[in-house]
């Protein structure tokens, strides 16, 4: 754990930019010189990953992944698989090594659908939005806090009546209820703020905030890392700053500087769990915030924290 305070307290601010009512605070912590790690959505096109059901029959709380490339591959939690019998979120941040294949603990995103329109499961052009984030962290982290591993099918209901929820504030139809109709509904909008923003080169993270709020941070162990995540991200947390409830609940919340959030993540109480994949899950909560980072080597791959809004 002294890694990932290590890594904490190595982050600086590079640059600060805003639109409408969404500030990013962009960050750059340690960098890890020899990381050789491909992000999923790479190898998702290139066929190196194949993401499928765990068998004809499926599963609704696993999907099975399987690298057969010459790499170990990175998937952060919040990922969104699209296509198989239903479309998923990934639950935990995991790297998952060369030849290697795994079950991986995700929560079903598109309700009313249980039949397969695709074999080998898609990535999406956006990343699940920051409210859902941090409540999937907290149920994970409590699930296994009470030995119960990584599955957790007492959150999935959360899950859909958070999706629902948001469709019915938004006036939003879909057959499936896929959460990914929420976003192709507001796309123009979002377009707007992946216009606005430009990633800086030498960011590997971000701290996202409302009015002033800080409602997500996610900083990663590379540039590259950031780059290939950064639209999909980006994307959540507009839809959060779009979001009348949201603001509405956030304003609720005590006002934080980055450096007030980062020392609440190093103060925090920490909880250390296997990964999923290679190396180890650490969770953390204090005052307020959720969140979990992924450490393989003594090296932290990814940190996500969120504010906890309910």
């Amino acid at each position: 754990m002294n890694s990932l305070n290590d890594f904490i307290n190595s982050i600086e601010v590079v640059d600060r930019q805003e639109f409408k009512n969404l500030s990013l605070c962009f960050v750059r912590g340690r960098q890890m010189r020899d990381l050789r790690i491909r992000n999923y959505d790479e190898t998702i096109e290139d066929r190196t990953l194949l993401i499928t059901e765990v068998d004809d029959g499926g599963n609704v709380p696993e999907l099975r992944f399987n690298n057969k490339g010459n790499m170990p591959v990175f998937i952060p939690e919040g990922t969104i698989i699209m296509g198989l019998k239903q479309s998923r979120t990934v639950r935990v941040s995991f790297v998952i090594n060369q030849h290697e294949e795994l079950l991986v603990p995700v929560h079903c995103v598109e309700q009313s659908r249980w039949a397969f329109n695709t074999k080998e499961g898609n990535k999406a052009p956006f990343h699940l939005y920051a409210r859902l984030r941090a409540s999937n962290i907290k149920h994970t982290s409590e699930s296994l806090r009470e030995g119960r591993g990584f599955n957790s099918r007492g959150s999935q209901g959360d899950t859909w009546r958070n999706i629902s929820r948001r469709m019915e504030r938004m006036n939003i139809q879909s057959d499936t209820g896929f959460a990914g109709d929420i976003f192709e509904n507001s796309k123009e909008d979002i377009d707007q703020y992946i216009q606005a923003f430009k990633c800086p080169e030498t960011a590997t993270g971000f701290l996202a905030m409302i009015n002033g709020h800080v409602i997500a941070m996610d900083v990663f162990a590379s540039e590259g890392l950031l780059q290939r995540n950064f639209q999909p991200l980006l994307s959540g947390v507009a839809l959060e700053a779009m979001d009348t409830e949201f603001n509405r609940e956030i304003q609720k919340h005590k006002v934080l500087t980055v450096e007030q959030f980062l020392r609440l993540i190093e103060n925090s109480k920490k909880e250390t769990f296997k990964s999923v994949g290679h190396g180890e899950d650490i969770r953390f909560e204090s005052n307020g915030i959720v969140g979990s980072a992924l450490v393989t080597d003594n090296k932290v791959i990814h940190v996500e924290a969120f504010t906890e809004v309910v």
